[in-house]
Order: structure tokens, then C-alpha cells, then sequence
């Protein structure tokens, strides 16, 4: 009972077009160019509404399944781009085929064809413009309905460009505290993990804690090699950690995550002789710490007499005592001192104290001593 029409509808259920009224099934329009809509940001949902007119009233016979267009993304990554498509459709698709161009009114010709919504176009040239669609094949479980269905995506244009950043290197030291000096050497990632790295990064912080930061830049991915000298309030230290990472062409400058931390430790040195002849003979005329004198930023040093009063202090851990009441000319007699000193060693964990007590022997005859 007619007539019929075609009407379509979008996926919030409005009215797009009502197709030309036919007296018969069969000659009703079966297709329809909508023109001029964004099909860039998302899918488009279509569904068909067949009506049929009876003493001029329209009635609904049904509505079709709805079903959208193909949607496509890319994601551009260094030297390819990978395409990502989604749809809601009621058929089944068998195949997609990729088409690709230069532009997106240039010829595009189909590179490959898959079987799933993903697809990588690799080998590419970075910075340069590639346009893609998609095309897909599909049919109804009921092979009575016409097949294959075939559904097209828009039309997407990228260009690739580097966001992965090398790998990280490997990084070993060897710290040497009578140097004074650490050795680090670190693996080029373009040997095993990477294949653009041109640069690298080595940080540092003197202490476990510390906050790390930039000592060096090295230029070439062949240079993995440094030798580092650092001091601590002017004092010589080889305590600290170390991380390096490696970057890739200025272009893109992607810095790798940083390498496994290394650390060394200081090796504190700093002993009292016990005891000290101050008879200006330039021979053990001052009581003085032993060198090698190492890694101490500070002392506090008292020394004592018998009675308990202080006839020397120095917070200098390079400090001579020669055997006079300080501030005075006046000598001290012979005999045992007591010292107490609280020492301030750099190390890796920070300022470590360490208190040191003990006495030593004033002697100003040293030939008791040889005898």
C-alpha cells in the first residue's frame, strides 16, 4: 500500500532529508550524498526510516539499524604514522584497505589491507605530509541482503615527527680518594636500544638527598667518558651521585629517562700524632693532624691542661699548636694534655661527626725521646 518514501536520519534521531515519494517499493532512491558536515572530529550515525502515505497521513513502516561512518585518527611517531579507526555498524566487515597520498586532493592509491582497526605506515619521512582514508568491506550474516557494504572514512593528513626519546645509557664509576677524582664511563644507546641519539647529560648532587643538577653536556654520541673533580665549600670531595641521560637530534631534543644512579664516598682521613717536641728544631715542632688530611670541612678542637683549662682551640682542621698558652708568647709546660675534638667529615650522606679524645705529650727535650 503506497505511496512510499525514504526518510534519514542522524544519530540524535533529527531529520536530515526525505527522499522523493514512490508509488512502488522498488522505486524508491537507495542512496544519498550529504554534503558539507565535519567528519573530522568524530563519527557520523546514520539510520533510514521507511513511510508510507495513506489519505494523507504518514506512517512508519520501520527504521533500519543504525550505523556510522569510519572515523579515523592518527599519531604521528618517528618516522611513521599509526592509524587508528572506529565505527558502529550493524554488518560485519571482512577487510580494510589503506589509502594513502601526498595531499588531500592528491591521487590516493591503497598501500595495504588488514583485518582489524590499526594499522602502522612505516619508513617514512619525518616532518613531511602524508594524507590517508580508509575503506572497508563488509556484509550480513543474512546473504540475502546485498553485499559487500562498503563504508569509507574521512580523509586525515599527518606528518610524522620524533617524540620517542633514546633509550637510557649505562653508567659505571670507579671513585678514587687518593686521586680525588671520579671515573664515570656510560654505554651509547645507538649500540644495543637506539639509533638517534647525538648527545648527552650528566647530572649530579654531593649528596644522597640532594637535588641532582646539570655539570656537563657532551656533544657526541661517541663521547661517553668524564672525569669529575668536586669540592664542597672550597673543600676537595669525590662524594656524590651521578645520572646521565641521552637526547636525540636538536631537531626533537627528546632527553631519555635518566640512567641507574651511581654514587661513591668520601674516604675521611684525619689522626693526631700523640705526641710533639716544640723546641725549634724543625723537627715535630707543632702538634698538627697527620696528613694526608682528607675530606674534612671542619673541626672543633679543644686542648687542655692537667686542670682543665684550655690552652688551645682551632675549628681549622689545618691547625699547628706550638706549644703556647694561645694568644700568648708564654710556653706551656711539659707534660700530658688532654684534647677533645669533634671532627666534621664530608660524606655521601652528609655531614658526619665523629668525636675524637685523647691525650698527647708536650716534650720540649727531645733527646729523652732517642735515648
Amino acid at each position: 500500500m503506497g505511496p512510499y518514501r525514504y526518510d534519514i536520519f542522524d544519530g540524535n534521531g533529527m531529520l536530515i532529508k526525505q527522499l522523493s515519494t514512490k508509488n512502488f517499493l522498488y522505486e524508491l532512491e537507495t542512496n544519498y550524498n550529504y554534503k558539507n558536515i565535519n567528519t573530522t572530529d568524530t563519527n557520523r550515525i546514520y539510520k533510514i526510516g521507511l513511510y508510507y502515505n495513506y489519505l494523507n497521513v504518514d506512517t512508519i513502516v520501520g527504521f533500519s539499524s543504525s550505523a556510522s561512518s569510519i572515523h579515523l585518527r592518527t599519531i604521528p611517531n618517528d618516522n611513521q604514522i599509526e592509524l587508528f579507526w572506529s565505527e558502529n555498524i550493524p554488518w560485519d566487515n571482512e577487510k580494510y584497505y589503506v589509502y594513502k597520498s601526498d595531499s588531500l586532493d592528491g591521487i590516493f592509491q591503497m598501500i595495504d589491507s588488514t583485518n582489524s582497526p590499526y594499522y602502522i605506515d612505516s619508513g617514512l619521512i619525518n616532518q613531511k605530509q602524508y594524507c590517508y582514508y580508509i575503506k572497508s568491506y563488509g556484509k550480513y550474516l543474512d546473504t540475502l541482503i546485498f553485499s559487500p557494504l562498503i563504508n569509507f572514512s574521512q580523509k586525515v593528513c599527518d606528518s610524522p615527527f620524533d617524540y620517542t626519546p633514546p633509550c637510557p645509557p649505562k653508567l659505571t664509576i670507579i671513585g678514587d680518594c687518593e686521586e680525588e677524582i671520579n671515573s664515570l664511563t656510560w654505554s651509547n644507546p645507538n649500540n644495543d636500544c637506539s639509533n638517534d641519539a647525538v648527545s648527552y647529560s650528566l647530572y649530579f648532587t654531593p649528596f644522597l638527598d640532594g637535588i641532582f643538577t646539570l655539570i656537563n653536556t657532551f656533544n657526541s654520541e661517541n663521547d661517553t667518558s668524564f672525569k669529575h673533580q668536586n669540592t664542597y665549600n672550597g673543600i676537595s670531595s669525590v662524594a656524590g651521585c651521578y645520572y646521565v641521560t641521552a637526547t636525540d637530534s636538536i631537531i626533537y631534543s627528546n632527553e631519555s629517562l635518566p640512567s641507574d644512579t651511581v654514587c661513591f664516598d668520601n674516604c675521611p682521613s684525619f689522626f693526631f700524632p700523640n705526641i710533639f717536641t716544640p723546641n725549634n728544631d724543625n723537627k715535630n715542632d707543632y702538634f698538627q693532624a697527620l696528613v694526608p688530611i682528607k675530606y674534612i670541612e671542619k673541626i672543633d678542637l679543644n686542648i687542655f691542661n692537667r686542670w682543665g683549662g684550655i690552652v688551645f682551640e682551632s675549628s681549622n682542621p689545618n691547625f699547628k699548636w706550638d706549644g703556647h698558652f694561645q694568644g700568648t708568647e708564654l710556653d706551656c709546660p711539659d707534660g700530658a694534655y688532654y684534647f677533645q675534638c669533634v671532627i666534621s667529615n664530608i660524606r655521601l650522606e652528609g655531614i658526619e661527626k665523629i668525636e675524637l679524645n685523647g691525650h698527647i705529650q708536650l716534650l720540649r727535650d727531645n733527646t729523652i725521646i732517642n735515648q
